[in-house]
């Protein structure tokens, strides 16, 4: 066989070769994002009582009693169908209201404004009122146009939430019937907000994944 014969079968082979790890890789990847369309992963937790309330990101709820045994536990199970409505993110307990409060991070066809559901515990269904709304209008007035909630919280001692939205990074301060109280940009170094937290002294804690960095978590000392 000459050189130029040699020479062509090589680069035959090694398009062959080529071709079929372009192939395999393709369809990786094609099987890696079908489970990840399947999946309902978690999107937020909270307590009430001795509870713990875990939400996934479809608004399917579960609540396991704290217990100090590894032992598996019984778990209540709530079906909300929220996920139906909106993509959910974050999860708060108002226990004074005996409902879990579900905020929706993205409104279907690219809606505009904030939409918070309100879950009550003992009923199983959504409780009256449904959702805690802010308007468009509203939040463009108050200087936060375009919120997207990755978390959210109940101000202790008051009817207001605290919300995180990871995009742009802010935090949006609203009363029970969804009139803002006040927005404040984060800094910079929030690339990726999602975790929330207020202490009893109103320290506020905000967990960062960071996007390609490493994760963080930042506290906001709001006490006199």
């Amino acid at each position: 066989m000459s050189d130029a014969a040699v020479e062509f079968v090589l680069r035959r082979d090694r398009v062959i070769v080529a071709s079929a790890l372009f192939l395999l890789v393709a369809l990786a990847w094609t099987y890696i994002l079908w489970l990840a369309a399947g999946m309902d992963m978690g999107a937020g937790i909270a307590v009430v009582g001795d509870t713990v309330w875990l939400m996934t990101s479809r608004g399917t709820l579960y609540g396991v009693k704290a217990t100090a045994s590894s032992a598996p536990v019984a778990f209540a199970l709530h079906e909300t169908g929220l996920g139906k409505r909106c993509e959910l993110e974050g999860l708060a307990a108002d226990t004074a209201s005996g409902v879990l409060l579900l905020p929706c991070k993205t409104l279907p066809k690219n809606g505009r404004g904030v939409v918070v559901y309100r879950w009550n515990l003992a009923q199983g269904a959504l409780a009256t009122p449904a959702t805690v709304s802010v308007a468009p209008g509203s939040l463009k007035k108050a200087g936060a146009p375009n919120v997207h909630p990755s978390a959210i919280e109940v101000v202790p001692g008051t009817d207001h939430l605290l919300i995180l939205s990871s995009g742009p990074a802010a935090l949006l301060e609203i009363d029970g019937n969804g009139v803002p109280q006040g927005e404040l940009r984060l800094p910079r170094r929030h690339a990726q907000p999602e975790g929330l937290a207020i202490a009893a002294n109103g320290d506020i804690f905000i967990s960062d994944e960071g996007g390609n960095g490493g994760g963080t978590l930042a506290i906001y000392r709001c006490h006199p």
